[in-house]
Order: structure tokens, then C-alpha cells, then sequence
């Protein structure tokens, strides 16, 4: 009953609960729902952790007191700039055009337009931005319904859109880095959508498909009624196999593979099964050494229906505050702690996920349980208040690493050639570089015999080794041979992690030319 007033009260102050999986419906705090404890008062702090983040809206405060390293606001310019530096996520929406009575055409949309006054003054306004091109394009309309959800594009389209995109804005500014978008998530039938997208790409332009950050979402959503009919929570990827879809289940159903049950929607085994799954299929198309990003995750159920009863999985258990935040524990862990040499990024300790983003600082639509701040819109809630405490902890400082090597041959002159060597310097800690970076080039293992001079970079090098810097030094009138070099990047701290700080390459110097096989497909 008391549940029931509560409802009655939020519907005369103008509030509508309603369980959904897009982000366009309305629905209210759970602050009420569960007692808080006092609110967390944050020391003055500048962190801007890059592991963590949060999405944002308009009218929104508090972030800084998170501390969290990035944010996305689903826009391609930020309507809020946090003064703790983070970084912000450009959101370029996709959209396949339609008729009036919703028929697909081959043509498409990207916003804001490819042109000066549209994308291209964002990306010169924001250089080096991060540009996620395109939010859930997998996601169509309800069966007989012209909204769209989301970017509703298919796969193939998608292809093309993504490849306009991409060489607009590196054309502009090659030093930003361009993501695919993220998925609703990574199911069986999503990866197919992927693998689409993928070969649309090769077969149209002729190579593989250039992605500088790997992107993904993660909610656990049935895609198909237990009958296998489309379309349920998620709804089948467009222009995918309805078969593949997860489906609908009774409690007794939840156990089974093709089975998404609602009590699954913050089940962390199903969880850690699509990370891998997306590492998986990253690794068979060549993709393994590139950072994976996690632009959306949480508890998409929160504690009310909209008639105001309790909202329960088929367990009967409810989606309490006190249960969300147990899958925040959950998540957040897993992300900071899992690797796999055989699956990971290797210039994050191979780490499965570089970077996560949960949704949302304050929702008064979908999965408002999961909001990170009360109704005020500025003071952080218990939720809130975990999750800075997951970020504070977590330990905040920049360390560096040696990543790719490469070197150039000059002309040979009286027999003796000059070599370009280049470095690429990563930082797989969770705080900016800012300071100087000094890269010393060697030849010989001791690290006693400098080639040249050392190379100081001064940089703004961001965290979670998503980005890097390049250093090159010239080793002068070489003879033909073969020839082996290290290269060592000096960190600030002893207490820094060392064991990466320096790496050697090895390369045969030889005057005439050399014929290698060459395998073509």
C-alpha cells in the first residue's frame, strides 16, 4: 500500500515509471525506495580517473566530486565541461532514411553533417577528440511502430556511414581517434551484425575496416519471446537472423544458453560472457592489440513498475538500490581486475577493457534505479557515492610504457645508411601525463651506449593506454648487418611500474634489395 500512495504522489508531481530499454521514457529517483546513509562530503580533489565514467544531461553537477576520467552526453559537442579535466566522448548519430510508412532506403544521415559548418567545426573546435560514430544503429522499431529507437541502421548501411565518417574527421585531424559504435549488446546476433558491418566494409572499399577504439554496451536483454518471435526487451538486431536471438524465459528456463531471463539482467557470469565474447571476436579479425571501450553499462530494471508495485525478476526478487549497487561492486571489479594475455590489450597489462561508462549520473527515464545522483541533480546518492569510492581507491597515477617500434631506412651513401628509429610511448595508468617525457634510445642491453640525444616530448598524454606519443632518433652511417636497439622511456617514480619501461627491436640493415613471398587472398 505504501507503495501504491508513493506512486499516486509521483504521478501528481508529474512523474511516469515505465521499464525500457531506450533512452526516451520517463521515470522518477528510487531515493525513496531505501534508506541512504549520510551524504558523502568529497574532499577538494582534481582526479579524473579515465577508467570511469559516467553519462551525463543537461543540468547536471557533482560529477567532479566522482572523479571519474570521461563522460558521454550522446552529443557531438559537450553541453556540460567538468572542471576536472575529463574527457569527453563525441556521440555522431547515424540514420538510415525511410519513407513515411517506415520503408528502409539505401540512403543515410550522419549528424552533425560531414561538412564545415557542421562536423567539421567540432572536430577543429575539439582536437584529438574521441568520436564514437554511431548509439546502438542495431536497434530498430517496435513490430508495427514508425519510432525509431535510437540509430536504426542496418549493418550494411551502417558500413558505409561509419567509412565517411571516419575519413572526414582523420582527414581533418588525424590525431583523433575514431570508435565504432556501441551495440545494445554483445549477444549472438549482435556479433553477426558486427561481422556484417565488417564485411560490407572489406568488400565495398577494399580493406579491412580501420577502427582506432573498439566500442561496446552491456545489458543482459532478451531479444526474442520464449517462442523465438521477435521482437522482445532488446529486439533482434536489424538485418540479423531472428534464430539467433536470446529469448524470453520462465524461472525453470533461466539456466539455458539461449535463455535471457530478466534475474539475468545483473547476473555477472552473463556479464563477463559478452566482454569475452566481444574480445573473442575482436581477436579473430586481427583486432586483439586495440583498446575496448564500455560507452554503457548498469541496471537498465529499477525498483517500481509504473503501477507502482515492485518490479521483480522471476525469482520474485526485486531490483533494490542495495542490489544495483551489489552489480556495480561486481562489474566495476571484474573490469579492473581481468586479464588474459590471450584476449587483453596488451599495452593495458591485458586488460580485457580499458574503459567503462556507466549510465547515468541522472535519469529521469530508463534505469533511473542506476542514477548516481538524488532528485536535486547535484548531491550524490548511496550509488553515487559507491562509485566514487570504487574511483578514489582505485590507484591514480600515470606509468608509462614502451609500445610499437618501427624504423626507416635512408639512401645508402658510399655504402652506409642512416636509420630512423620510432617508439611509441602508452600510459597505461589512470591519470594524464602532463609532465615531460624523456625516451632514450640504446645499443647495447646494459643501456650504457646512447644513440644520440635523449628525446623529451612534451605531452598530454591520456590514461588507460588508450593513445600514444611517438619518439624517434636517427642511428647514423650504419653498415649493412644486423642490428638490435632498446628503448627506454624514464618514469617519474621508482614506484611506478618499471617492467615496461624499456623494449628492444631488431632489424636487418642490407643495401640491395631483398625479395620476400608475398601471400595474397
Amino acid at each position: 500500500m505504501r507503495l501504491k500512495v508513493l506512486y499516486t504522489m509521483m504521478l501528481l508531481l508529474g512523474f511516469v515509471l515505465v521499464v525500457t530499454t531506450a533512452h526516451g521514457f520517463a521515470s522518477n529517483s528510487a531515493e525513496n525506495t531505501i534508506s541512504r546513509s549520510t551524504v558523502y562530503a568529497a574532499p577538494e580533489s582534481d582526479i579524473a580517473n579515465c577508467r570511469y565514467g559516467a553519462t551525463l544531461t543537461a543540468g547536471e553537477s557533482g560529477f567532479e566530486e566522482l572523479g571519474a576520467g570521461w563522460y558521454l552526453d550522446f552529443y557531438a559537442s559537450p553541453t556540460i565541461v567538468p572542471t576536472n579535466g575529463a574527457e569527453y566522448a563525441h556521440g555522431i548519430r547515424v540514420s538510415q532514411d525511410k519513407t513515411d510508412t517506415g520503408v528502409y532506403l539505401s540512403t543515410y544521415r550522419i549528424s552533425p553533417p560531414l561538412t564545415d559548418g557542421g562536423l567539421g567545426q567540432v572536430i577543429d573546435d575539439h582536437p584529438g577528440g574521441l568520436y564514437l560514430i554511431g548509439n546502438e544503429p542495431d536497434r530498430g522499431p517496435d513490430p508495427g511502430s514508425l519510432i525509431r529507437k535510437q540509430d536504426d541502421t542496418f549493418p550494411e548501411i551502417y558500413a558505409q556511414a561509419y567509412h565517411d565518417a571516419y575519413y572526414y574527421i582523420k582527414e581533418r585531424d588525424p590525431s583523433a581517434e575514431v570508435a565504432i559504435a556501441g551495440l545494445v549488446q554483445v549477444t549472438p546476433g549482435r556479433l553477426q551484425y558486427l561481422d556484417i558491418v565488417w564485411d560490407t566494409y572489406r568488400d565495398l572499399y577494399g580493406h579491412p575496416m580501420p577502427v582506432d577504439v573498439f566500442n561496446m554496451h552491456l545489458y543482459v536483454l532478451s531479444e526474442t519471446d520464449r517462442y523465438g518471435n521477435p521482437n522482445d526487451t532488446a529486439n533482434v538486431a536489424l538485418g540479423t537472423d531472428p534464430a539467433l536471438g536470446k529469448r524470453s524465459g520462465t524461472a525453470s528456463e533461466c539456466s539455458l544458453d539461449q535463455v535471457y531471463c530478466i534475474a539475468e539482467h545483473d547476473n555477472i557470469d552473463r556479464f563477463a560472457e559478452q566482454v569475452v565474447a566481444m574480445r573473442e571476436w575482436m581477436k579473430a579479425h586481427g583486432q586483439q592489440n586495440k583498446p575496448l571501450i564500455l560507452s554503457e553499462f548498469s541496471s537498465l530494471y529499477s525498483p517500481l513498475k509504473a503501477d507502482g508495485d515492485p518490479f521483480l525478476d522471476e525469482y520474485g526478487n526485486q531490483f533494490t538500490i542495495a542490489r544495483i549497487k551489489e552489480f556495480m561492486d561486481a562489474t566495476v571489479d571484474y573490469m579492473s581486475n581481468t586479464t588474459d594475455p590471450n584476449l587483453g590489450y596488451e599495452y593495458d597489462d591485458y586488460r580485457l577493457v580499458q574503459q567503462w561508462m556507466w549510465f547515468s549520473m541522472h535519469s529521469e527515464r530508463t534505469g533511473w534505479g542506476s542514477n548516481l545522483l538524488q532528485s536535486d541533480k547535484s548531491t550524490l546518492n548511496w550509488l553515487g557515492q559507491t562509485y566514487r569510492d570504487h574511483i578514489h581507491d582505485d590507484p591514480y597515477n600515470a606509468d608509462l610504457l614502451v609500445g610499437n617500434l618501427s624504423h626507416h631506412v635512408g639512401t645508402f651513401s658510399s655504402g652506409k645508411a642512416d636509420v630512423l628509429l620510432s617508439a611509441d610511448i602508452h600510459n597505461k595508468g589512470a591519470r594524464k601525463q602532463t609532465a615531460s617525457i624523456t625516451v632514450q634510445f640504446y645499443k647495447n642491453a646494459a643501456l650504457t651506449q646512447m644513440i644520440g640525444d635523449p628525446v623529451v616530448i612534451t605531452p598530454d598524454l591520456g590514461g588507460c593506454a588508450r593513445e600514444s606519443l611517438n619518439a624517434t632518433t636517427t642511428w647514423p652511417n650504419l653498415t649493412p648487418g644486423i642490428y638490435t636497439y632498446w628503448v627506454k622511456v624514464v618514469e617519474a617514480s621508482d614506484e611506478d611500474d618499471l617492467s615496461d619501461n624499456v623494449r628492444s627491436g631488431t632489424f636487418i640493415l642490407d643495401e640491395s634489395p631483398t625479395y620476400l613471398p608475398v601471400a595474397t587472398r
